[in-house]
């Protein structure tokens, strides 16, 4: 989604200033402070959801808890995709015109930079899933 995003608003590519503008906007230290604040977000509701369970013992706060825990993968995955398609497009431009210095240095780091994302959203889904099933 992410690359499809910024090949259209840089015009196929037409447009370097439009796509630059859009990776500043993609890849930033907010966007990594917004992923961590999620995540966050995500650890304190299910720690609330967990304490009221214990306090309780209502059996649907513990599936509520394990549906807010399977959102850490999601954001993860959406993350990597997002910024992981950007680089995979600044790569393309950079390739096509060659104005912007990244090439095929910039489709190795995009690839890394996917699969790294997507394998640890994997194995957090997978832990999930082993653990619901205890």
């Amino acid at each position: 989604m992410g690359l499809l995003t910024a090949i259209f608003i840089s015009g196929f590519f037409q447009n370097d200033q439009l796509l630059s503008t859009h990776m500043g906007e993609r890849i930033n230290e907010l966007s990594l402070r917004e992923l961590g604040f999620s995540i966050l977000a995500i650890v304190v509701a299910a720690g609330l959801v967990v304490m009221l369970w214990y306090m309780t013992g209502i059996d649907w706060l513990g599936i509520l808890m394990i549906k807010i825990v399977e959102e850490v993968p999601r954001t993860l995955y959406f993350f990597g995709s997002s910024v992981g398609g950007v680089l995979i497009a600044a790569s393309f431009d950079s390739l096509a015109n060659g104005k912007i210095p990244f090439g095929t240095n910039g489709l190795l780091i995009s690839f890394i930079f996917l699969v790294a994302f997507f394998l640890i959203g994997f194995f957090i889904r997978q832990a999930t899933i082993a653990r619901t099933r205890e």
